[in-house]
């Protein structure tokens, strides 16, 4: 700001100072949530010409190096409050400041400095809340006979959630939800599924190792993936960092082959979900 000394034989003198402005306190913020924060000495402030913000984020506290946020984060930094969106920063310690600059651009510019306070960035271990049970049935909503199977084209079928049956040994949920919460951290989901085995004569639909039935994943959210009853872990989401929280579309299906010595009976696959802490 500049200031203006009059002498007593009507003399002036003037010089400029700078002015900080306190008011930004230490925040914590988890990794992947959004957050706006705004100084509270600015609330009902009488400005003395048109301002200009711009918030600083800050990779050390003496504010040498600026952190660049990723593609897939989002601020504003030109208002009087700073609104980060999915923040990606890695988990440690930032900081931030408020400069706010008025008559920009001219010989009496002048700025107002906050102070530079740390900036937080938390992270926690995923967890994983609910995952599916799956049901599949012919389009037509019938189950499929052993004809059926001797077709050379196999069978067909698709998710069938209102034919959906409670059992004791199913421990997904019936209304098709997959839901994880991030924590902040970089995660990874898996799912394999065991060969099918009829439940009454405990033969395997292809074998020991399995691997005849083809299931074909589809999520609301658009996620989608391919795999097969032999209990090898497929990747359904990698490197992921938000929460997620979607439901199983009816696109969802399951091709089985032709198979020339199908035994009649329920047939069941175990679906087991791993929810790792990795990129």
């Amino acid at each position: 700001m500049t200031a203006t000394a009059t002498n007593s034989d009507h003399s002036t003198v003037e010089g400029t100072a700078s002015a900080t402005l306190g008011g930004v306190y230490p925040i914590t913020v988890q990794r992947g949530e959004n957050f706006n924060v705004k100084p509270d000495a600015l609330n009902g402030v009488q400005y003395p010409s048109n301002p200009d913000f711009r918030w600083f984020i800050y990779k050390d506290q003496t504010g040498t190096t600026e952190y660049t946020p990723s593609t897939s984060e989002h601020l504003v930094q030109n208002t009087d409050t700073l609104q980060w969106q999915n923040v990606q920063a890695p988990q440690g310690k930032l900081y931030y400041q408020l400069v706010v600059t008025f008559n920009k651009g001219t010989s009496s510019a002048f700025s107002w400095y906050t102070n530079i306070a740390p900036l937080t960035i938390t992270a926690t271990n995923p967890e994983l809340h609910a995952v599916p049970n799956l049901q599949f049935a012919l389009s037509s909503g019938t189950n499929p006979t052993i004809a059926d199977f001797y077709k050379a084209s196999g069978v067909m079928m698709q998710y069938a959630p209102s034919k959906m049956v409670n059992s004791v040994n199913w421990d997904g949920n019936n209304a098709g939800v997959l839901a994880i919460t991030s924590g902040g951290s970089q995660w990874r989901l898996n799912v394999q599924f065991s060969p099918f085995k009829n439940m009454t004569t405990q033969r395997n639909l292809g074998g020991s190792s399995g691997g005849t039935a083809a299931f074909s994943l589809h999520f609301a959210d658009g996620t989608t993936m391919a795999a097969k009853d032999d209990s090898q872990p497929v990747t359904l989401y990698n490197g992921a960092t938000q929460n997620v929280t979607t439901t199983t579309s009816t696109d969802t299906s399951l091709k089985i082959p032709q198979t020339a010595s199908i035994q009649p009976g329920t047939y069941q696959s175990t679906a087991t979900w791993t929810l790792v802490k990795a990129p």
